[in-house]
């Protein structure tokens, strides 16, 4: 079991480890000088908890086409540098809300990766939202050339959500990535408007 002295260190640490590893593990608080409290507990609000995760990150590198997760999250606020240690990782600040109100303005990023030997190809990628009743309410299409990969075989893709066009109620985001020889990938994410 691995103990995390503060949430920076707990985020950057599974940040880090969602290469390509498959792994349970167990998440549990400490106090600043790194001694484990009684029963996992936190004196300030009486609460005490542990986390267990049973993660599973693909192996980026030898998939033929994969895509990470779905991360939503609101744009930075103004150009200076970000002080959150996800600022390097993704172009959002993450949220791990799912229920927004329409005015809201929120992002969805992902990245498609293409791993080796093969050469990257052009990747079809839509991007849809279905309501409740299954019924597409928005639809977009985007195509990556070769050479939109970087160097370590990814592209990165940033897109709003049109929450001010959307009832309230749950949606379905759904990423789907397709190359010409017929590989299809998929991710989905529920969330809902207020």
């Amino acid at each position: 079991m691995k103990t995390f002295s503060n949430t920076r260190q707990w985020i950057r640490t599974f940040a880090l480890l969602a290469v390509c590893l498959s792994f349970s593990s167990q998440a549990r608080a400490q106090d600043e000088a790194g001694t484990p409290p009684e029963a996992d507990s936190s004196a300030a609000v009486d609460r005490s908890g542990s986390v267990f995760a049973d993660l599973e990150v693909p192996d980026f590198a030898r998939s033929a086409l994969t895509l990470s997760a779905i991360a939503l999250g609101a744009p930075p606020a103004d150009s200076s540098p970000r002080p959150d240690v996800l600022a390097g990782l993704l172009p959002i600040v993450p949220t791990s809300s799912r229920d927004f109100a329409a005015s809201e303005h929120v992002s969805a990023f992902f990245r498609i990766f293409q791993g080796e030997p093969a050469a990257p190809v052009a990747v079809d990628v839509t991007v849809e939202i279905l309501d409740v009743h299954d019924v597409s309410v928005f639809k977009a299409a985007d195509q990556f050339a070769p050479g939109a990969f970087d160097a370590h075989r990814s592209a990165s893709h940033r897109f709003d959500l049109p929450l001010e066009r959307l009832t309230q109620g749950p949606y379905l985001l759904t990423i789907t990535a397709r190359t010409g020889s017929g590989r299809v990938v998929r991710r989905d994410l529920v969330f809902s408007v207020r």
